[in-house]
């Protein structure tokens, strides 16, 4: 009997963690966006940062 609740249990990712899928992938994505509205300008930054830092890096090797 033990042996079967194990076999039921969901495959662990990462540190244990079960990764779980949106119900409705299109709200989820909304909300992300909505929460991160507020770092809009601080995420635009740091993406022109890593972008200028890698193409220094690219063409200086």
């Amino acid at each position: 009997m033990s042996n079967d609740v194990e076999t039921r249990r969901p495959p662990r990712m990462g540190r244990g963690r079960v990764i779980e899928k949106p119900k409705n992938f299109k709200n989820a994505i909304k909300r992300l966006f909505s929460e991160l509205k507020n770092f809009k300008i601080l995420i635009l930054i740091a993406l022109i940062l890593a972008t200028l830092r890698f193409s220094t890096f690219y063409y200086c090797t």
